[in-house]
C-alpha cells in the first residue's frame, strides 16, 4: 500500500485526467482503504479517493501512472466521485433550504500557524480551534479577513452549526482554516477579534520563520509563537506495518532513499506545521494510530524526480505488507502543488 503526496510550488498546475480541473484542490490517494471525505461549509475542500487498481499522481503538467499495474477501473473511480459529490450536493441543498443560518456564541479559541504549500506558492494559514471539544467537527467558526497595507484583521464571529445529517461526523472542536495569503517579508500588525474580545499583536515574516508577538490576549491562545518554514527539497513521512517481521522492508525503503541522494534534513528545534523537532533534535509527525509499528524518515532530496518515482513504484508494486506515507516539497517548474491544511493534525 502506498500513499504519496507531492507538494509543489509552481503555478497554474492542473490535475488532468480526472474529468475536470482540480487545481488548488487536494487529491490525497490512500490505497486499499474505504474512500472518505471531510466537508466544510463553503464547499468540499478536501476529499480522499481509494482504489485497489492503480494510483495516479501529478508531476507538473504530466500525469504519471504506476507501471505494471492493471488498468484504472474508471467506473469505480467515477463512482467514488459521484458518491462524494452526491453527499456534498445533499448537504448543500439542505443548507440552502434553510432560511436562517443557525449559530452559537464563540468562546475561547486556540490557534496553530502553518505555511501551506500550493501551486501558486507558499501561503500563511491560521488554524483556529475552539477550546470546547464536544461539538460536531462539521461546526464552523465564521470569520472575516481584511487587509489594509501591513495591517491584517481577523474577525472570528461565531460558530455556524453546519448540518451534516446523514453523515457520520466525529466530535471535537469547531474550526476554521483562515488563509492570510502570501505575506511580504517584514512586520505586519495582526488583529484577531474573538467575538467581542479584541487582540492586537505583531506578525513578523522572515526568510526562515514566522513569529507572532502579543503583549496580552483575551479569549485567544497561540499554541506556539514561532513557525519555521519548511525548506524546498524536504522529504519526509513514515512506513507503517502491523508485524515486526516487516521492519526490514521499512529499513530497506529508507536505505534506498539515501542511495538515490536523500540526506539528513538538519532542521533546528521548533514547529514546522506538518511536523516538529524537539529539543533533542528528534523529529515527530502525526502517525496513523492503526499501525502497531512504524519507521519515520526526514530527508532533504533535490535530485532526480524520476529516480524517486522509480523507488515509489518498486515498493508499491513489490510490498503490500507496508504502507508508505511520503511527502515531498519541491520548487519551480518541475512539480505542482498538493496539500491542504485540513489534512494536518497538530500535537
Amino acid at each position: 500500500m502506498f500513499c504519496v503526496v507531492f507538494m509543489f510550488l509552481n503555478s497554474g498546475s492542473k490535475l488532468g485526467n480526472f474529468g475536470g480541473n482540480f487545481s488548488k484542490q487536494t487529491l490525497f490517494f490512500n490505497l486499499k482503504k474505504d474512500y472518505g471525505f471531510r466537508l466544510l461549509p463553503e464547499f468540499l475542500k478536501v476529499f480522499t479517493f481509494a482504489t485497489n487498481s492503480n494510483i495516479w499522481y501529478n508531476f507538473g503538467k504530466k500525469t504519471a501512472t504506476l507501471k505494471n499495474k492493471p488498468d484504472m477501473k474508471r467506473s469505480t473511480f467515477y463512482s467514488l466521485i459521484i458518491a462524494t459529490f452526491t453527499v456534498a450536493s445533499t448537504l448543500i441543498l439542505t443548507s440552502c433550504a434553510k432560511e436562517k443560518i443557525e449559530t452559537m456564541p464563540l468562546g475561547t479559541v486556540n490557534v496553530n500557524m502553518f505555511e501551506s504549500l500550493f501551486n501558486n506558492g507558499r501561503e500563511f494559514y491560521l488554524q483556529v480551534l475552539t477550546d470546547q471539544t464536544n461539538l460536531p467537527v462539521s461546526y464552523y467558526i465564521r470569520n472575516a479577513v481584511t487587509k489594509e497595507g501591513t495591517t491584517i484583521t481577523v474577525d472570528l464571529i461565531d460558530i455556524e452549526k453546519v448540518d451534516a445529517s446523514g453523515v457520520n461526523v466525529a466530535t471535537g472542536s469547531a474550526s476554521a482554516y483562515i488563509n492570510l495569503g502570501q505575506l511580504t517579508a517584514g512586520q505586519h500588525t495582526l488583529k484577531i477579534n474573538v467575538a467581542t474580545n479584541a487582540n492586537a499583536g505583531i506578525l513578523s515574516v522572515e526568510d526562515n520563520f514566522f513569529v507572532t508577538v502579543f503583549d496580552q490576549t483575551n479569549g485567544l491562545t497561540f499554541n506556539y509563537d514561532t513557525l519555521y518554514r519548511i525548506p524546498n527539497g524536504a522529504l519526509w513521512g513514515y512506513i507503517g506495518y502491523q508485524s515486526a517481521s516487516f521492519q526490514s522492508i521499512a529499513e530497506s525503503f529508507k536505505d534506498t532513499l539515501q542511495d538515490i541522494g536523500a540526506v539528513g534534513l538538519g532542521l533546528t528545534e521548533g514547529k514546522y506545521g506538518y511536523f516538529w523537532v524537539d529539543e533533542s533534535g528528534a523529529y515527530h509527525q502525526e502517525i496513523d494510530e492503526n499501525y502497531t509499528f512504524y519507521r519515520q524518515y526526514f530527508y532533504s532530496y533535490i535530485e532526480s524526480k524520476e529516480a524517486l518515482t522509480d523507488v515509489i513504484e518498486y515498493y508499491d508494486i513489490r510490498y503490500s505488507q507496508v504502507k508508505i506515507i511520503l511527502y515531498w516539497v519541491f520548487e519551480e517548474e518541475k512539480k505542482s502543488a498538493l496539500i491542504k491544511p485540513e489534512e494536518i493534525s497538530y500535537p
